[in-house]
C-alpha cells in the first residue's frame, strides 16, 4: 500500500476513534438531561420537560434517575458504536489487502542491465511464480511477506540478487541485513561490496 493510502487509513481510523470518545460524552449528556426530565411532577409529558431541560442546559439537573439513565445511554451508545465498528473494521482491513494485493500485481520488469522499463507489465495469478522465478526473484511467499513489511518492488528486486551467492533466504534474515529505510541503490552497493 502507497504510504499515502496508509495515512488516509491511519487517519481514518483516528477519526473512528474520535467519534466513539465524543459520541460516549454526548450519550452522557442527553442521558444527564434525559434523567431531568424524568424528575419533574408535571403530567406535561416526556418531551415537553425535556424541551424544558434543554432551555436550561447548564442548570443543576441532577436527581435519583441520573447515575442509572446515564449509564444506560453510555451502555446504548458503545453497543451501538461496536456494532458499527464491528461491521467497518473489516471492510477497511479488506480495502487496504486489496490495495496492498494491486501494488504486488503492478510490478516494473527489470532489464538484465539493471534499467527500468517505462511500462507497468498486469502478473497473471498463474504466471506471478514463473515471473519471479524468471527475473531471479523472490518466490511469491517470500515476496510477499517483505512487501507487508513495508519494503518496495526495487528494494527485493536487489535483495533477489543475493540467491546468486547462497541458495537458502529467509525473510528473518534479509530484515536483520537489510533495514526497511535502506534505499535499493545502497542495497545493490552491499551486496556488491561483500560478494563481487
Amino acid at each position: 500500500m502507497s504510504k499515502l493510502k496508509k495515512g488516509i487509513y491511519k487517519y481514518y481510523m483516528f477519526f473512528l476513534c474520535i467519534i466513539g470518545i465524543i459520541g460516549s460524552g454526548l450519550f452522557l449528556l442527553i442521558g444527564y438531561w434525559s434523567a431531568g426530565a424524568m424528575d419533574s411532577d408535571s403530567a406535561k409529558g416526556f418531551f415537553r420537560e425535556f424541551g424544558n431541560v434543554l432551555k436550561k442546559p447548564f442548570a443543576n439537573h441532577y436527581n435519583t434517575y441520573t447515575p442509572i439513565v446515564m449509564g444506560i445511554s453510555f451502555i446504548a451508545f458503545e453497543i451501538i458504536y461496536f456494532l458499527v465498528l464491528f461491521i467497518l473494521i473489516p471492510a477497511l482491513k479488506q480495502s487496504k489487502n486489496n490495495d496492498a494485493e494491486e501494488e504486488i500485481e503492478e510490478v516494473f520488469v527489470r532489464i538484465k542491465d539493471d534499467t527500468i522499463m517505462d511500462e507497468t507489465v498486469e502478473i497473471s495469478e498463474d504466471s506471478k511464480i514463473s515471473f519471479a522465478k524468471e527475473t531471479n526473484c523472490f518466490d511469491e511467499l517470500l515476496f510477499r511477506e517483505l512487501f507487508s513489511l513495508g519494503y518496495t518492488f526495487e528494494q527485493i528486486t536487489e535483495m533477489s540478487k543475493l540467491r546468486n551467492y547462497m541458495e537458502n533466504v529467509s525473510v528473518d534474515m534479509l530484515v536483520k541485513i537489510f533495514d526497511v529505510t535502506m534505499p535499493a541503490a545502497d542495497i545493490c552497493m552491499y551486496i556488491k561490496s561483500f560478494y563481487d
